[in-house]
């Protein structure tokens, strides 16, 4: 299309109107220099010979209105975009506007159509009754939650409500113009891709849960709701979130208790270790499959030696102490993959997966002589203590734990009944 072609559609369209080819400007019609304060067009295009082409435009959008317009006339770019910038006019004054950017041709180059609306007007032709519009804003600055509405092609932001901006840290009317994109909202791409490809899709997203970063680089959990809102000239994206900061916090104080209500009701208080009931759970699965593939298993079972006397003789509180050194001994003695557990009293059972009857026994009296090795001195008293011990494999074809700890208890007696401080092996 030539440029009298051209000249005749542009001098009937309403919007303000630019034509330039990345240096001066080509063509501009009245609305336009209205818009910037300018009565002539010599008087706008001698202030673009003096201060550039783009000196209306606010320092802050500048570098991207720069490159867009630059990649057209090169021959970059071709596809109709839509944003929004502050534009300064000849009384110094910014206001927001809205940019449709188009690459033509004018006398045979390449040159860029600029449609420029004044986004008071726009609001203005779209909301005649403006008490309804203040009402609305009110609505949506009342919901506690973040509301945006941003264009379908770039993410630029076209309306964010007040909690977004006491929830994310953003001055809403600076924030007018930018993307989430380049303010880098999402810290998690996938996340972000997953909302746009859903909404490409045509499924609406709902109760969404994922995070966003704010302004001062804190990540914060949230719910999102978004979906598609067809309008002209462009779709946009609408965005409803959450902040679930203190629903996180209270699902992490919920799983910290239940934490710790499963560790008291796992382990004695006393030692940390497990109480009888959980050292059955453990050990039944253990069991069967070491069964299964023939690995041999032991049960050791071991009491401190005269503990009544001790306690009747010097208190609670050092049997206490004696029952925690005991154990701590035991605990550094075994592996990791052993089973140790407070069977009751001064009473310990220790289930030994991979482990024949004669490598228990040789570590039942390791730990034997080691405990011989622990004194107390409180009160210009030395105390000493020992243990006996009772040690099983568990027989071909039993599987019952309880039964194996019934046998090793068999073997304690025996241990006990034969002078204590030693170690005896059940045998059939």
């Amino acid at each position: 299309m030539n440029e009298s072609n051209y000249l005749g559609i542009l001098e009937n369209l309403n919007d303000a109107v630019l034509v330039h080819d990345g240096a001066l400007p080509l063509y501009c019609n009245q609305r336009f220099l209205s818009l910037l304060g300018f009565s002539e067009e010599e008087e706008y295009v001698d202030s673009v010979k003096q201060d550039g082409l783009f000196r209306h435009v606010h320092t802050d959008d500048k570098d991207r209105v720069v490159a867009s317009h630059n990649d057209r006339v090169s021959g970059k770019k071709s596809k109709t975009e839509y944003y929004s910038i502050r534009l300064l006019n000849k009384d110094n004054a910014y206001r927001w506007v809205e940019l449709k950017i188009s690459s033509i041709q004018w006398n045979q180059k390449l040159a860029v159509l600029v449609c420029v609306n004044d986004l008071d007007d726009i609001i203005n032709r779209s909301n005649s009754n403006t008490h309804f519009q203040t009402l609305f804003d009110h609505v949506l600055n009342f919901i506690p939650a973040v509301v945006t509405l941003t264009t379908v092609s770039d993410g630029i932001y076209h309306h964010v409500n007040d909690t977004f901006e006491k929830t994310m840290g953003y001055d809403k009317k600076a924030l007018i113009g930018y993307s989430s994109y380049e303010l880098n909202i999402w810290p998690n791409e996938e996340e972000r891709l997953f909302i746009r490809e859903s909404l490409f899709g045509g499924k609406a997203v709902e109760d969404y849960s994922c995070s966003v970063m704010t302004k001062e680089g804190a990540v914060i959990p949230a719910s999102i709701w978004a979906r598609l809102i067809h309008s002209e000239p462009e779709d946009m994206i609408l965005l409803v979130g959450f902040d679930r900061t203190d629903e996180v916090e209270r699902l992490r104080s919920i799983e910290k208790l239940n934490k710790s209500l499963h560790l008291l009701a796992s382990t004695d208080s006393l030692t940390g270790l497990l109480n009888r009931r959980h050292f059955f759970e453990k050990t039944k699965g253990i069991a069967t499959l070491c069964r299964r593939s023939d690995i041999p298993m032991s049960v050791i079972i071991c009491d401190i030696d005269k503990f009544k006397l001790i306690n009747d003789s010097y208190g609670h509180n050092i049997g206490d102490n004696v029952i925690k050194a005991f154990s701590e001994a035991v605990t550094n003695s075994i592996r990791e993959e052993d089973i140790l557990a407070r069977w009751g009293g001064e009473e310990f059972v220790a289930f030994l997966p991979n482990t024949n009857l004669q490598q228990a026994a040789a570590l039942a009296e390791r730990i034997r002589q080691q405990v011989e090795t622990i004194n107390f001195t409180f009160d210009d008293t030395c105390l000493a203590f020992t243990a006996s011990f009772g040690v099983t494999q568990l027989p071909e074809g039993l599987l019952d734990i309880e039964d194996a700890i019934r046998l090793a208890d068999i073997a304690l007696y025996n241990a006990k009944g034969s002078g204590r401080n030693r170690v005896c092996k059940y045998t059939d």
